[in-house]
């Protein structure tokens, strides 16, 4: 009998590397509010917190400050990079259009499981909303969009919308409990959910654009509840 051919090897995952390591650590305490904006930061005590040399902190910085998440200041420090309000108002009008292009290709693409999925977290979105629970909230939004992500089957244009949410998440960190929006939210969520299970793109898009806050009251609402500190000059 003929021989068998060897099996090929597993594949084995690259080792991370220790700047690797470190850049996502610093990143997710960026994005999670573990480090603020405007905060310094110490090469020498984020060495000793993570138990390397300073050579891979510093090459991190270097990272971190090429996706503008930190400013590094000659002679001065190194610090947490704020946005101003321009900036920030580009970023959530950006965010705008992509969410409603997305909204737009779910009501074109989302199958029979991805409609129950929608409707059952729109469910518990109204549900958090009337029981005034503004952390369930929180995460039921987030579920509500991650299924409309999925739904879209665009994993670039899914990419690009995460990084925007990850970038303005301090900023919109506890928006429904300081605003007047959680019932509103909820409203808006069961108009998008119909249009995209009805299958009516047009409309998915135009409640998705409607949804996110970039202009007018709600804006300025939105705005007024971000400790000033966080925003630059």
């Amino acid at each position: 009998m003929p021989r068998k051919p060897p099996a090929a090897p597993a594949a084995v995952a690259a080792p991370v590397s220790r700047t690797d390591a470190a850049l996502a650590a610093i990143e997710q305490m960026i994005y999670d509010g573990t480090l603020l904006p405007g905060a310094a930061l110490d090469e020498r005590r984020l060495a000793e917190h993570f138990n390397v040399s300073r050579t891979p902190i510093r090459e991190a910085v270097q990272q971190l400050q090429a996706r503008g998440l930190l400013r590094v200041v000659p002679r001065q420090g190194i610090y947490v990079e704020r946005v101003s309000l321009v900036e920030l108002r580009n970023m959530l009008e950006t965010l705008q259009e992509l969410e409603a292009i997305i909204a737009k290709f779910a009501a074109r693409r989302i199958d029979v499981a991805g409609r129950k999925a929608l409707e059952a977290t729109c469910a518990r979105c109204v549900a958090a909303a009337k029981a005034l629970n503004y952390s369930e909230y929180a995460a039921r939004n987030s579920d509500f969009h991650e299924v409309l992500y999925a739904a879209s089957g665009n994993r670039y244009l899914i990419e690009q919308v995460k990084l925007i949410r990850q970038r303005t998440a301090i900023y919109r960190k506890g928006l429904f409990e300081k605003t007047n929006r959680l019932e509103r939210s909820a409203a808006e969520h069961l108009q998008i959910m119909q249009a995209v299970v009805g299958g009516d793109a047009k409309a998915a898009e135009a409640c998705m654009r409607d949804h996110i806050i970039v202009g007018g009251a709600g804006f300025a609402e939105f705005v007024s509840v971000i400790p000033e500190a966080l925003l630059a000059p």
